[in-house]
């Protein structure tokens, strides 16, 4: 699966932990409604997998915390997971 996370583009990676229909050619700012309204779902009705999410993100932990405290917390965790997510494209593009 290692080898498999190295070649998914940031949208294949949240299809893929949230269970999204992303099409390649969706807009950002179309995936990151859908996103917010998932993970606002999950922090009311599943929060382990939440949690579980982000671990695999790799989002870190004090981040997410302190995003739950905040009113807005499903769109500042949808903030971060892109963010983590482009950034590890562009990593992999460097290497």
């Amino acid at each position: 699966m290692e080898n498999e996370e190295w070649n998914e583009s940031p949208k294949d990676a949240i299809n893929k932990w949230f269970d999204l229909s992303i099409a390649q050619n969706d807009e950002w700012s179309k995936i990151t409604i859908w996103l917010q309204q998932e993970i606002a779902h999950l922090i009311k009705s599943n929060p382990e997998k939440l949690w579980n999410i982000l671990y695999r993100i790799d989002i870190a932990q004090y981040k997410a915390m302190e995003a739950l405290t905040k009113p807005n917390a499903a769109e500042i965790l949808t903030d971060l997971i892109i963010k983590r997510q482009l950034e590890k494209a562009e990593s992999r593009k460097r290497n």
